[in-house]
């Protein structure tokens, strides 16, 4: 029996490659990143900014989630970062934050928290902002 043959529902090309399964239809991983770009930045000269100065606390995009705040980053390494604030958070309750590494691969359909690099083999918490934006460089660093 043929494997039916995955099409990119933005860029209509055959995946052979890891895709994103966004429920009706799926995504190449190029289509996925470049959604993602456009998402968190909006517009190029701004993004490109972004890409040749250090990454830093106050560029994170938070999002209101069910209790607190929430932003994720992800660096050309294929290592990222998720920072949260809520009452159940490590330093939430403080005003201070929490900071797990993630990573993820083009052959992964979502990030996946990383326990096994020199940064952390948890998550980090009770950190300010000045702490996040040193360990933001310290993943960007990864290889």
């Amino acid at each position: 029996m043929d494997e039916e043959k995955l099409i990119c529902g933005q860029c209509n090309t055959e995946i052979t490659e890891p895709y994103i399964d966004c429920g009706d239809w799926v995504q190449c991983y190029d289509c996925y990143c470049e959604e993602y770009h456009n998402m968190y930045h909006s517009n190029d000269e701004d993004y490109l900014q972004l890409k040749t100065k250090l990454m830093t606390f106050e560029d994170l995009q938070f999002e209101e989630i069910d209790y607190g705040i929430a932003a994720h980053h992800l660096f050309d390494n294929h290592y990222g970062v998720s920072v949260i604030q809520n009452p159940y958070s490590y330093g939430g309750r403080e005003g201070l934050y929490e900071l797990a590494v993630i990573r993820m691969t083009p052959d992964m359909k979502y990030s996946e928290l990383c326990y096994d690099t020199p940064i952390t083999n948890d998550v980090l918490g009770y950190l300010t902002p000045e702490e996040v934006t040193d360990i933001m460089k310290q993943v960007s660093e990864l290889k």
